[in-house]
């Protein structure tokens, strides 16, 4: 492998133009660097590239005018492969890993998707969704390459971009005593079953935000995924407290009776998120942009419950 592609296209260039004054013309170098790279390219490969004689113009040697033509296809292939590694970098098409925390990802990826696809045909978003420590590992080392997910767990190797601020609400089954009412203090259902997801650290905020009101709630069911949480509400089995709320395609979640909670309670942030010392392409932040158009503040009030 030679170590320096400049010296193979100064050697190209003294084999064009035929000696080396007229290449450090064209090439606007010294002679003595044209030289110098002779000689290193020479010695690598173990053999003469130019016959040199005095007072005479610079020939090739049989194994120099191998060796030119090879060098001329090396580099040809050198400066495709630089295009295209740029295009990497700014073309909008090829790939993107969006990461989703599991919770939301019925809720905020369709409309994502449907935006770059219509804004980024070219581009191919694959979507995966884990748990939220999970997924914050995933960004870290790479494996996503950008992800929607709350800012419950600061990480400085991360940057947060905010989308939008939600504050939780608690939703109840459609027959509940509270279907009357637009708003309801957390004590006066503290001692009601509760259905609270089994997301671990979605579990422990929850569970923390009731202890700051002085609360120990009544948990009857742990679900292991949203659907089935917004089924066990919907049917009676117990309250629970949402940050999101589904603004379509799921039955059980359009049927819950949801309120705004009248307690001083803190909203939460919801983020994209994508790793600090990476340098994000052009189609990387694309789809972080998309991001922002499709969840910019306001835009998404009513179906976040705020």
């Amino acid at each position: 492998m030679f170590n320096n592609i400049r010296h193979l296209r100064y050697v190209i260039g003294i084999a064009t133009a035929g000696s080396l004054f007229k290449a450090a013309e064209e090439l606007m170098v010294s002679e003595s660097a044209l030289s110098a790279a002779v000689k290193a390219c020479e010695q690598e490969v173990g053999y003469d590239i130019f016959i040199r004689r005095p007072a005479r113009p610079l020939t090739l040697t049989s194994a120099g005018i191998e060796f030119i033509r090879s060098a001329a296809v090396f580099l040809e292939q050198a400066d495709f492969f630089h295009q295209q590694s740029i295009g990497l970098g700014t073309a909008l098409k090829g790939d993107v890993r969006l990461g989703c925390f599991s919770a939301m990802s019925s809720m905020m990826l369709p409309g994502v998707i449907r935006y770059c696809q219509e804004h980024f045909p070219q581009l191919h978003v694959l979507i995966a969704e884990y748990d939220l420590l999970e997924l914050v590992k995933r960004l870290r080392n790479g494996e996503v390459d950008v992800a929607i997910t709350y800012d419950l767990h600061y990480d400085n190797e991360l940057v947060f971009e905010r989308l939008f601020d939600v504050r939780p609400h608690v939703g109840v089954a459609a027959n509940h005593w509270l279907t009357e009412r637009d708003s309801v203090s957390l004590h006066e259902i503290a001692d009601e079953p509760m259905v609270l997801i089994d997301y671990p650290v979605t579990k422990q905020h929850i569970l923390r935000l009731l202890l700051d009101q002085a609360i120990t709630p009544n948990v009857a069911y742990y679900p292991k995924t949203i659907e089935t949480l917004h089924a066990f509400v919907a049917n009676g089995f117990g309250y629970s407290l949402f940050f999101l709320k589904p603004h379509g395609g799921l039955d059980s979640a359009s049927s819950i009776h949801r309120l705004t909670i009248e307690n001083a309670v803190p909203s939460h942030r919801v983020v994209v998120a994508y790793p600090r010392q990476v340098r994000l392409t052009s189609r990387i932040r694309a789809v972080v942009g998309a991001c922002q158009q499709v969840y910019s503040e306001g835009k998404q009030a009513l179906e976040c419950g705020r």
